[in-house]
């Protein structure tokens, strides 16, 4: 009787949906610049006793096959609201840079950010993804962002991504 009863409970638990799965994503986040804690593997679950704290996917633009997660604290994050249309440029080294300009709102935050997140790695999330991941390697003041160290496309994913979300500018 009291396998039958916990072969129930179990078969119960499965169809609601409340099974153990791996790797659950957390929450749906705003898109923004967020300060990582920490990446790991798909076969890990960090345990999540703080409230700031959110798993979200990461999946390398360059190589698809490399899916990980980031371990982010959503309150310490930039939304990304751009004054003007992002800018890509060419680097010495033949990979691209992308340009952005932050609303003044966002640039107050940004440069909160950039300060107490110096030498830190920051994720761009976009559409609840983990874009890419960048070192923050100055204070920003003026609400202009250079994101280097873009491999192969990724930048060009970013600029797409970010090209129609301009709140500066009329429409």
């Amino acid at each position: 009787m009291y396998k039958i009863l916990c072969l129930i409970i179990l078969i119960g638990l499965a169809c609601c949906g409340k099974g153990i799965e791996k790797f659950p994503q957390t929450e749906i986040i705003p898109d923004g610049i967020y300060l990582v804690l920490d990446e790991f593997e798909i076969d890990y679950t960090p345990n999540l006793e703080n409230d700031s704290l959110v798993i979200i996917n990461y999946s390398d633009l360059v190589d698809e096959n490399e899916n990980s997660q980031l371990l982010l604290d959503k309150y310490k994050f930039v939304p990304l609201s751009l004054m003007k249309k992002p800018v890509t440029q060419d680097q010495e080294d033949g990979r691209k840079k992308l340009l952005l300009e932050l609303t003044d709102t966002a640039n107050d935050r940004l440069k909160f950010f950039t300060e107490k997140c110096l030498n830190r790695e920051a994720a761009i999330v976009i559409g609840n993804r983990a874009m890419t991941v960048h070192k923050v390697r100055s204070v920003i003041e003026d609400g202009k962002l250079q994101i280097t160290g873009c491999t192969d496309n990724a930048c060009e994913v970013l600029y797409m991504e970010l090209k129609d979300n301009i709140i500066g500018m009329p429409k």
